[in-house]
């Protein structure tokens, strides 16, 4: 009997790789301007910004400075962009650096950290619409390459939610 019961109730959990399978939702009111909401999905982190002016200046300023410039992970019918929070290279994690002084202004008098994100392991500087830092001076730590922008996921909005699709 026990083994029915643990069996039954085994089946109403589902497996991780479920999880991962399944469509994600993000309420809308959850997506506040000008901050990264990082969001815990089963198959990966997910990043989500509405950017306020000064992130939109941002991202302007570092048009010349990132690669694959065309690359736009804005998804209009929630004027945000929506990426999955790893590396494309390694799949690192990232950190979310608000703007501020950059490390290496001790190198370089042009240096300039204009907020974004990096991946400490990976070592490799994102701005805030995830287009990878080629030029040394932006970036949080001088390191530099010519990677994938990150990858955005299959979106669209459903009543009062983003619905993020399978990985």
């Amino acid at each position: 009997m026990a083994a029915v019961a643990f069996a039954f109730t085994s089946s109403l959990m589902p497996s991780e790789s479920a999880k991962s399978n399944a469509d994600f939702r993000v309420k809308l009111s959850d997506i506040k301007e000008g901050k990264v909401l990082l969001i815990n999905h089963p198959s990966a982190p997910l990043l989500i910004l509405r950017p306020n002016p000064e992130q939109l200046a941002a991202i302007k300023a570092l048009d010349p400075h990132v690669n694959a410039k065309e690359s736009n992970p804005f998804y209009e019918p929630v004027k945000a962009f929506v990426y999955w929070g790893i590396d494309t290279r390694f799949g690192c994690g990232l950190d979310h650096i608000p703007p501020g002084p950059s490390l290496l202004s001790k190198y370089s008098a042009e240096a300039k950290w204009l907020g974004g994100y990096w991946s400490v392991g990976c070592e490799v500087s994102y701005d805030y619409s995830g287009r990878v830092i080629t030029s040394y001076e932006y970036t949080n730590n001088g390191f530099v390459g010519d990677y994938k922008n990150l990858q955005v996921p299959h979106l669209h909005v459903d009543g009062d939610s983003l619905v993020v699709l399978p990985r």
